[in-house]
């Protein structure tokens, strides 16, 4: 994951970490299609970010990966919490 201090805006998704939840944020019309076909009915979204409770993150993001998505963190803060979550 990349670890700079300017926001990245690549890849399918980008996480970004919130305190006690990471949003997920879809880059295009078709990944977010993906995320709503695959999330469960009852995730929560949050101004078009899919909200995830840390200790499903890295699942989550794993899941994306496996389906050929490209995960990025927005910043270094949300690449440093996501890096520091129990594997």
């Amino acid at each position: 994951m990349p670890h700079d201090e300017a926001e990245s805006t690549s890849g399918d998704v980008t996480i970004d970490w919130n305190g006690s939840v990471f949003l997920f944020t879809p880059r295009s019309s078709r990944v977010r299609e993906w995320m709503t076909e695959n999330a469960d009915s009852e995730q929560q979204w949050w101004r078009g970010a899919l909200v995830v409770e840390w200790r499903y993150a890295r699942d989550v993001a794993s899941i994306m990966r496996e389906s050929g998505l490209a995960v990025t963190p927005v910043n270094r803060t949300a690449a440093e919490a996501y890096d520091s979550l129990p594997q």
